[in-house]
């Protein structure tokens, strides 16, 4: 069977973007806690600590942001051109 997208909701994927990009931050974000603990003193500061906090915290928006530039666009282009087509398959568990 074969389906088309056609349109996407654009706030379930701005929220799933969002998401999405704040576990991808994670990432950047333990490795620079690792850093921060094995730095000198020197360069402990708020602000560094602050940076660990706001680091998911801003890609979760830019996440949704894009999250939301993206379905508009998508749904502009679908109108147009057509949407996604997907080949999709039944298992035999899901047909007992």
């Amino acid at each position: 069977m074969i389906y088309e997208i056609r349109r996407i909701k654009i706030f379930p994927l701005a929220k799933f973007m969002a998401i999405l990009w704040a576990l991808f931050c994670l990432i950047p974000m333990f490795f620079g806690i690792v850093t921060f603990i094995f730095e000198s003193y020197y360069y402990r500061d708020f602000f560094n600590i602050f940076l660990f906090i706001l680091f998911p915290i801003g890609g979760a928006i830019a996440g949704y942001i894009y999250g939301i530039i993206l379905g508009a666009i998508y749904n502009l282009i679908s109108d147009y051109f057509g949407g996604i087509e997907m080949e999709i398959e039944v298992s035999e568990k899901e047909r007992q």
